[in-house]
């Protein structure tokens, strides 16, 4: 839910089709420099999600 108010003011990241684009090493978050996600080490997630 972290970062949903920027979601509803319109804030989007064009991504292609989804089939190549990987959630947790793209870097669509765009802040001082593009970034990836940042998730915790023992959290389970899909790292392989497209």
């Amino acid at each position: 839910m972290h970062g949903r108010e920027l979601l509803q003011q319109g804030l989007f990241r064009h991504t292609g089709n989804g089939i190549s684009s990987n959630v947790w090493v793209e870097k669509w978050i765009i802040d001082t420099i593009p970034r990836p996600p940042m998730y915790k080490a023992n959290s389970v997630v899909n790292l392989a999600l497209k």
